[in-house]
């Protein structure tokens, strides 16, 4: 229900208001919709946790028994999303650590995974202690995975992660412009010369497309909103009472609503607080960004408004924060709030550097605060009892990373730049014989790195003395750093007078060349002149610099690897061409060298290193330039212990930047002894009925370096431990199984007649060899009533009926499960089978032909596929992969599958109840807003419903519809079911509930997209006996183009409707006139 009142929240490009089943045309102000779904894991994760169906534990070689990496299952919602909130709680005693990692995929490429950190800008009592939010605002992203790391230092103690929450949300406007990555020209004026008195740019709330109505209090009217974030405690009111002084507080919006957190206005501004979005970088849609920002701070964290009083984006424009202008109290820092101003830029600086035009944009902005709030940028204040500089990054005021290492370095340097252009340093003399000014117009010099650039410094002599040849430029700091270098220097010497002299009132000039490395980002120098040889003023002009970040890019070009099976310990070699696609040089040695460090985690000791480092191979060149294809040797040693091993490499530049991973892994297969095999998994269906016997499995790895046979006089058998009333029979592999492959091992057991628990111990063997140390013990049970029976007609029919979908297929189809499943012909079962096993079917000379392995059938009739109550039937040769994900496979369904020989083909129809049937329809995304896909599901049940009852949609065939959405509706089966959760959540809200119209059941077509009103079905189709079918306005679609037919639902309309709090029922009355929603089963 949570969920569902934030979504009634979410913006609308209009709003649609419903009186008595009527809509009015009036219109709001237009701003973005948003799409909004959720994940829960409600798992609690601690080192000794059973695990869950959809995580899964990784252990790597190297880590102690107190540490465990638990992965979860890739998470892809429906849609793209572009902003992905979290919450969870989490216990962390002493000698314990957890940490969550997260990555995304975008345009099919997995990021790295990065370190979550959560928020620290709101108060901790506003929550339990242990309960934390994060958030990442993205580029257009299709799905998620994400790690939990535990560790402990007492095996005693466990940290605890529990209770994660997931909202994934895009909130997109079709005609913002996406921003192009062009920083342009790197060179602004700055320095002491030209930063210019005005305020900058800055785009306004309304621009950015800011829903106005969110900030309004929807709580309690006769109560107060909270105090979100203010420190409201006493004691700290008490202490900081002199700080927490207001000008004014206004608590209602210009229409008299009360604000979920009012306007309150400081006495004095005293800081400027530095922020980073923590998001991935490239963020191409800032003002989308800004809005999911904007979404997650008011309504998931309550805080009112968005926390931030200004935002910078990646090309460096500055948006309009926290409504009320920049004075206002923000949400930004825990405590800190009150008597600050928050800046944040969209991006992680954690991993990479500020773009250029966010180092500008940043300075600008500040110079024009600092001015305007008198804060002198390079000097410090008591601020909450402590002595802090004025400008400041957000790790400075709490236990957080923000903004980032790379932008918080940049701080001081910004100071400096700062104070200088306002003239606090001490940049004035009182030596009037020996005095200057600048006469450059000089700029910021930005710079590509391992570039040289020639930099022309001129200056005015001032002073009453004249300077000779002798004088020159000076470097107050290091003149080589890992940023710069001064090319041709004399130790800090940089620079000689180009005249001979120099009178008072003449220019001087001054050249040098400066050689940039490979580190990015804002770096200051200071220069002073020593005037004649023996002079040094004690005035100092400023050199800002800015090198940008490097393109590190690559392409695989070749890798030789050694074969995958190896024998213990033993000697390898791999041999890979990369080719340089960046800008900069890769060097063997040096400062930064270029090489290839295990990753996943990153850094992790490597398993094939005895020495256990974390950095392979060498480029056997000096030197690899852009264009150019560097030759990699890896000597690496194979473990000692039997298993399959995998190590993922991702080339790095030391002291630099990881690169991606594009797929370079090192792989091994220790074989043990010549016969040997590790059991992966075993058959889950362990219930049978009394004496009834059924073929069950188990899966087997070869690690050993022979051949497994499945037939032969060397093929693989088991040895068996049981009562004498169990029967197990011989067991046979699917398969041969060469060293390192997988095959299933199946038998029979015949369950003695006593209901009860029982085991055998199972011991798979070959040439009287043990292919395993331990033997399996296989438990199951007994009883006359086990959950996974076969489903009779009479137990899935249940009250809604069965309805039966053709399939989309053509061909001969194989059939497959994830369980057991038998094949009935004329009601009467002719054979059985276990998990993965295909039967395949073809029509021949009038006959079903039906084949599975050795084993042939011929029926007169067509064949019927029923399975047991847990498993789900699969059409193995069946290629149906949605567009957005192309590992995905829509080919698993529910119920009974049936094969019939239909207009000269074969046709899969697909028997199961209605409401499954309803699970597995794709009509609307999973992240729709749950109203609108109740209104979706009672529409198609209906419809469904009267084809199944009353109407014939396809007469003469055997089956009510199909899954053809252009001719009935969008079934995709079981997979949507699973991924789709709020599809099976509406489903299962409206169970049963079907449109009428005067006591009876009718037809309830829908469509897409009207063109500001639907069309009547008279209209469109020529029926004249649907009076519920009629033309009703739809304003939310106006200017719309029609798609679909136009008649019944209009699916724009619906989205916003929903979305703006109106319920399922009131939509279906709207759009179908003068009918009742009933509950027929």
């Amino acid at each position: 229900m949570k969920l569902i009142k934030y979504l009634k929240l979410i913006p609308l490009v209009l709003i649609l208001i419903f009186t008595l089943g009527i809509i009015s045309s009036s219109k709001s102000q237009i701003v973005p919709r948003a799409k909004v779904g959720k994940f829960i894991d409600y798992q609690k994760y601690t080192l000794s946790s059973k695990l869950v169906s959809d995580f899964t534990l990784r252990i790597p070689l190297n880590y102690p028994d107190t540490k465990k990496v638990y992965t979860s299952e890739i998470k892809q919602p429906n849609f793209e999303f572009s902003a992905l909130t979290m919450e969870w709680e989490e216990k962390i005693p002493e000698l314990t650590n957890a940490e969550i990692q997260i990555r995304f995929l975008e345009n099919e490429n997995w990021t790295s995974y990065s370190i979550v950190e959560h928020d620290q800008d709101g108060r901790t009592t506003l929550s339990p202690l242990d309960k934390k939010y994060a958030f990442f605002a993205l580029n257009n992203v299709q799905a998620f995975q994400y790690q939990i790391i535990l560790q402990t230092k007492d095996p005693k103690i466990s940290p605890e992660i529990s209770n994660l929450e997931f909202t994934y949300l895009r909130s997109k406007n079709k005609k913002e412009e996406i921003n192009q990555k062009n920083e342009g020209n790197y060179n602004f004026k700055i320095a002491g010369l030209n930063l210019g008195k005005d305020k900058p740019q800055i785009i306004s709330r309304k621009a950015w497309g800011a829903d106005e109505s969110l900030r309004v209090y929807k709580g309690d009217q006769n109560k107060k909103p909270i105090e979100y974030l203010l420190a409201s405690d006493k004691e700290f009111k008490e202490k900081y009472k002199d700080e927490l002084q207001y000008e004014k507080i206004i608590e209602t919006n210009s229409k008299n609503e009360l604000l979920t957190w009012p306007l309150e206005y400081p006495a004095e501004i005293k800081k400027i607080i530095i922020h980073h979005t923590a998001t991935t970088k490239d963020l191409d849609n800032p003002k989308e960004a800004i809005r999911n920002i904007y979404y997650y701070h008011t309504i998931t964290r309550g805080f009112g408004d968005i926390g931030y009083n200004y935002v910078i984006d990646q090309t460096g424009k500055i948006y309009e924060g926290r409504a009320g202008g920049p004075r206002v109290v923000g949400g930004h820092t825990e405590s800190y709030n009150h008597g600050s101003v928050g800046i944040a830029v969209l991006g992680n600086f954690e991993n990479q550097d500020p773009p250029y035009p966010v180092t500008k944009s940043l300075i600008e902005l500040l110079n024009y605060l600092t001015k305007e709030y008198k804060i002198s940028p390079n000097k410090s204040s008591q601020f909450r009892g402590e002595m802090l500089p004025n400008i400041i990054g957000h790790r400075d005021a709490g236990q957080t990373s923000c903004p980032g290492i790379n932008l918080y370095r940049m701080i001081p340097e910004i100071r400096s730049i700062l104070a200088n252009y306002k003239s606090e340093t001490n940049n004035s003399t009182t030596n009037k014989d020996y005095n200057f000014e600048e006469a450059t117009v000089r700029l910021v010099q930005g710079m590509n790195p391992q570039t040289k650039e020639n930099i022309k410094i001129i200056l005015k002599n001032t002073g009453t003395k004249i300077w000779d040849k002798n004088t020159y430029l000076l470097a107050n700091k290091n003149p080589k750093n890992s940023q710069i270098e001064f090319v041709n220097k004399e130790s800090t010497k940089i620079a000689s007078l180009k005249e001979e002299k120099v009178e008072p009132g003449q220019k001087g000039h001054f050249e040098f060349d400066i050689q940039s490395e490979l580190k990015s980002g804002l770096v200051n120098f200071e220069l002073t002149p020593m005037i004649n040889g023996n002079v040094k003023t004690d005035k100092y002009i400023l050199l800002p610099i800015y090198v940008k970040a490097p393109i590190l890019s690559y392409k695989i070009i070749s890798m030789d690897s050694p074969p995958k099976t190896v024998k213990k310990s033993q000697k390898l070699k791999t041999i890979i061409e990369l080719q340089n696609t960046g800008n900069i040089t890769w060097y063997k040695d040096g400062e930064y060298p270029f090489r290839l460090g295990t990753d996943d985690p990153k850094d992790h000791p490597s398993i094939f290193d005895s020495q256990k480092n974390n950095r392979l191979g060498i480029i056997q060149q000096d030197k690899v330039a852009p264009g150019e294809i560097a030759k990699i040797v890896i000597n690496y040693t194979a473990p000692s212990q039997p298993g399959s091993y995998k190590e993922l490499l991702t080339p790095v530049i030391d002291g630099i930047s990881w690169l991606d991973h594009q797929g370079i892994v090192l792989e091994a297969m220790i074989q043990g002894n010549k016969y040997a095999a590790e059991i992966t998994d075993t058959d889950k269906n362990n219930e049978f009925t009394p004496s009834e016997k059924r073929q069950v499995w188990v899966k087997i790895k070869n690690t050993g370096n022979a051949k497994l046979y499945k037939t032969g006089p060397n093929k693989v058998k088991i040895s068996v431990l049981k009562k004498k009333n169990i029967i197990v029979s011989p067991a046979t592999l699917d398969k041969d199984i060469n060293p390192g492959e997988e095959a299933y091992l199946k038998f029979y057991i015949t369950a003695p007649k006593p209901e009860g628990d029982y085991s055998i111990l199972l011991t798979p063997m070959t040439k009287n060899n043990r292919l395993i140390k331990k033997a399996i013990n296989f438990k199951f049970k007994v009883t006359k009533n086990p959950e996974n029976s076969y489903q009779e007609e009479n137990d899935i029919t249940e009250k809604g009926g069965l309805i039966r979908i053709k399939l989309t297929y053509e061909g001969n189809p194989e059939i497959s499960a994830n369980g057991d499943f038998k094949l009935e012909v004329d009601n009467q079962i002719k054979d059985s089978y276990t998990i993965d096993d295909k039967v395949s079917i073809e029509y021949q000379n009038n006959k079903y032909i039906v084949k599975h392995g050795d084993k042939a059938f011929a029926f007169d009739n067509y064949p019927r596929f029923i399975p047991k109550k847990k498993s789900i039937l699969q059409i193995y040769n069946m290629d149906r992969r949605p567009s957005w994900n192309k590992t995905l496979n829509d080919n698993q369904f529910r119920g009974n599958l049936e094969v019939r020989y239909v207009d000269n083909k074969l046709e899969v129809i697909n028997e199961l109840p209605l409401e499954d049937y309803l699970n597995g329809l794709g009509e609307v995304p999973n992240g729709t807003h749950i109203e609108k896909h109740k209104t979706i599901i009672v529409a198609a049940r209906t419809y469904a419903k009267f084809y199944m009852d009353k109407g014939v949609k396809f007469p003469g065939k055997p089956y009510h519809g199909s899954d053809d959405p252009a001719i009935f509706q969008k079934y995709v089966g079981y997979s949507l079911e699973i991924r789709s959760p709020n599809v099976v959540k509406a489903a299962d809200e409206t169970r049963g509930e079907v449109v009428t119209y005067k006591g009876e059941l009718v037809k309830t077509p829908y469509f897409s997209q009207s063109d500001g009103r639907t069309r009547s079905a008279e209209e469109v189709f020529g029926w004249t006996n649907t009076p519920y079918l009629i033309s009703v306005p739809d304003p939310y679609c106006e200017g719309l183009t029609l798609k679909g037919h136009g008649v019944g639902l209009s699916g724009c309309g619906t989205d916003a409707a929903a979305n703006n709090g109106k319920t399922y029922k009131e939509i279906l009355k709207y759009y179908y006139t003068g009918i009742e929603i009933e509950k027929i089963y």
